[in-house]
């Protein structure tokens, strides 16, 4: 906006030009409607955004044109919703003008309206200005029919060619709603190059409310009191498309939080650094204490392929302690076994956590995979700590909430062996989710299933059930026994390349 570029413009005022040079917020306002009536254009906007702005510096109303209009003289009339008159422009009010576009003076009209709009106006006040309203709609004598005056034709509505551009510099006021969080935080990035930093950061002198002078500089946000980088961590980076002018363009989310990263990151990558792991991790269930060991075929160590458009994993996933799937028991409600393991769970929250971490969840769901002929329950969750976990309580939120996640949970769970050669997997209740009391259920069913299995009422077979919890469990072991295990375990042997095959895509149409 700043970077305006026309081929022949008037002079702006060099208060206005000042103000628009020091804005910190641009706000761009999409036009209801734009009509031609009689000799005039007429454009509505819906300025309920504003009324809260207290900061606004500059306003323009920018106008793309027919050809038939560009060397015409012409009126335009801007109004709040249907009724409600802002402001009437003239050529004089011009201050840009290429082929294609008009650019007006916008900040008095749109200025003395908001004025007009205090909670605490009087009704004499309200009724002197519907006074004046009357009197120049009556001047302009605008038609209900929306047709050229040499024409009966109506005018086809051109309202994105319509923009009402409002410049506000909101300072650094903390207490301020509408702060430039975005710009600000641009500034503050921790990537900025020292250069970058010197012009950005650069020291301020303002005076107290004492009269001493007081030497001040905006610091990042990443540096902590004692001058060093704390490690990286999530900070909120709100998206309000309603306070941006764009709410009537969007459906759905309306608000949402982006996030960004703060502090010392371990970054840029390097060249030799994978940022997405898609080592494919099982619990060595014939181990004793079941480590976590990544799963190997034919000698070699296994990886989730990347089946387009899913980069790896797209949640966290992992599995509920104390659950088992019994292969000896036929699901009455998937008609097959269990696949022997714990069932699985795919936390949907934000977070990305570390391997082997142990969370609190939330169930809202449950998807049963048949893999390969056997029940492989899939939970969803989300961890009680995540940020937005209040809002999730059941299976419908995330189809509101994240709309088409679910869909592509399905469509991750359904092709991620093909590239292994295995056909489609498939689904029990036509791949439908069921909710959070029938998912709990199933949560407690294989708790059952898991408690029998460790108090040997059901045969073990191949399974370790060695453990140090479980006190009542013929298992259980000291920790004398279960350090012993720990120390006679391999040593670490060198760290084996990622292969290049692992950032592989594998395209393929539906069965």
């Amino acid at each position: 906006y700043r970077n305006f570029k026309t081929n022949f413009s008037r002079p702006m005022d060099n208060q206005e030009r000042d103000a628009v040079k020091q804005a910190d917020t641009v706000k761009s306002l999409m036009a209801k409607s734009l009509t031609h009536r009689h000799g005039c254009w007429v454009v509505t906007f819906d300025l309920h955004v504003l009324l809260a702005d207290k900061h606004i510096q500059a306003a323009q109303l920018r106008i793309k044109l027919p050809q038939s209009q560009h060397g015409s003289n012409f009126t335009m009339e801007v109004f709040h919703l249907d009724h409600d008159p802002v402001g009437l422009l003239t050529d004089a009010s011009v201050v840009n003008s290429s082929q294609s576009w008009r650019v007006f003076n916008m900040t008095k009209p749109l200025l003395d309206w908001l004025r007009l709009k205090p909670p605490a106006r009087t009704r004499n006040r309200r009724k002197t200005t519907r006074m004046k309203i009357q009197k120049t709609r009556r001047e302009l004598s605008f038609p209900d029919q929306l047709a050229d005056a040499g024409s009966s034709r109506a005018v086809q509505d051109v309202s994105n060619q319509a923009f009402l551009v409002v410049f506000s510099h909101t300072g650094l006021d903390k207490k301020s709603r509408a702060k430039a969080s975005l710009l600000r935080t641009a500034e503050q990035s921790k990537f900025l190059s020292p250069a970058e930093i010197k012009r950005v950061h650069w020291q301020k002198r303002r005076r107290s409310k004492r009269g001493q002078w007081q030497q001040t500089a905006r610091s990042l946000q990443g540096l902590n009191r004692g001058g060093e980088k704390s490690p990286c961590y999530r900070v909120d980076l709100i998206v309000d498309f309603n306070q941006i002018g764009w709410g009537s363009s969007i459906i759905s989310p309306k608000r949402f939080n982006a996030y960004r990263c703060e502090g010392s990151c371990q970054g840029p990558l390097g060249e030799d650094a994978n940022p997405i792991d898609h080592a494919y991790m099982q619990i060595a269930t014939k181990d004793p204490l079941n480590p976590l060991k990544q799963d190997v075929k034919k000698g070699n160590l296994r990886y989730v392929a990347n089946v387009f458009p899913h980069k790896g994993y797209i949640w966290n996933y992992g599995a509920i302690p104390q659950t088992w799937e019994d292969p000896n028991h036929k699901d009455s409600d998937t008609g097959c076994c269990g696949d022997n393991d714990p069932i699985d769970i795919c936390d949907i929250g934000n977070k990305v956590c570390s391997r082997g971490d142990v969370i609190k969840v939330k169930v809202l769901g449950t998807l049963a995979l048949i893999d390969e002929g056997e029940t492989d329950w899939k939970v969803i969750v989300i961890n009680t700590e995540d940020p937005e976990a209040a809002s999730f309580n059941n299976i419908d939120d995330v189809r509101q909430l994240k709309p088409g996640y679910l869909e592509a949970t399905v469509d991750w769970f359904k092709r991620y062996k093909v590239p292994d050669g295995k056909p489609e997997n498939q689904f029990a209740f036509n791949g439908e989710f069921k909710n959070r009391d029938f998912a709990i259920k199933t949560v407690k069913s294989t708790h059952e299933f898991w408690k029998s299995l460790m108090s040997t009422k059901t045969n073990a077979g191949e399974l370790n059930c060695m453990n140090t919890t479980v006190s009542d469990s013929p298992f259980c072991c000291s920790a004398t026994d279960a350090d012993t295990v720990v120390e006679s375990a391999c040593a670490f042997g060198p760290e084996d390349p990622v292969p290049s095959s692992v950032d592989k895509w594998f395209y393929y149409e539906n069965q």
